[in-house]
């Protein structure tokens, strides 16, 4: 288990597609994790990176490119490989678009480091809001065979995590995944007796087509109610650990510190 570190890094406008390629790289690199490879397509800037999960097999490899437009938009897609000469990769996951954001208002960035599980970014514009980097959970399931499919997961969603996307190939030929529970609508109130949100520790990922569970987190990575909190306040729990929330959301996604 790894206790999460935050960074936090800001960029002040005007704000050019290049200052944002810039924060993003600046804010991966403070929590170890650096560019396999960068380029310039047309008006939009890729940075893309490599987890290996083990690095022996077949698929035990996977490439996140994450794109910068023009008009400051943001997006993910993954890749099972990477060629730096053509600036291609071998089976898309299909490209994630998420928040654009405004040249005139500062963006806020905090770089959250999980060691081997996760690093993600939230960055963060007002309500304009996208969590970027890729999430290897701790306990993947035994059926999952890495000499057969990748294995890795990217958010979906911007304010709430609405679901997560995987890699190609995959035993359900459907790359939508559940984190349970994140987004739950049951996860929406605080605790009557404590007066703060409880967390459920650990997130199970579940295939969208109902046909298994493919893995879990570590309970380092949690959902709570963050519904009226404050974004990165945290909550104390009677078993002295504490958790930071990054989701204001029913099933708010939440973060170990301590």
């Amino acid at each position: 288990m790894v206790v999460t570190s935050r960074v936090i890094s800001a960029l002040n406008p005007t704000i050019n597609t290049l200052a944002l390629n810039n924060g993003i790289k600046a804010a991966f690199s403070s929590i170890g994790l650096n560019p396999f490879d960068e380029y310039l397509s047309g008006t939009t800037r890729f940075l893309v990176y490599e987890h290996i999960y083990e690095s022996s097999k077949t698929f035990g490899r996977l490439y996140n490119r994450v794109g910068i437009t023009s008009s400051l938009g943001t997006s993910q897609e993954l890749f099972t490989s990477w060629n730096t000469s053509t600036k291609a990769g071998a089976n898309s996951s299909g490209l994630l678009n998420y928040t654009t954001y405004s040249a005139t208002t500062a963006i806020n960035i905090s770089a959250f480091d999980g060691g081997s599980e996760y690093k993600l970014l939230e960055i963060v514009q007002g309500n304009a809001i996208c969590t970027l980097g890729t999430l290897l959970p701790q306990f993947k399931a035994d059926w999952w065979d890495t000499n057969q499919y990748p294995y890795g997961f990217i958010f979906q969603g911007t304010t709430t995590i609405t679901a997560l996307r995987g890699g190609i190939p995959n035993p359900f030929s459907n790359v939508n995944y559940t984190g349970f529970p994140l987004n739950n609508a049951l996860l929406n109130l605080d605790n009557t007796i404590t007066n703060q949100s409880d967390v459920i520790k650990g997130i199970c990922v579940y295939t969208n087509t109902n046909r298994g569970i493919v893995s879990r987190t570590s309970d380092d990575i949690g959902a709570c109610n963050g519904n009226s909190k404050t974004r990165f306040s945290e909550i104390l729990l009677s078993d002295n650990t504490r958790y930071m929330i990054l989701k204001l959301s029913n099933g708010g996604l939440c973060l170990r510190t301590q």
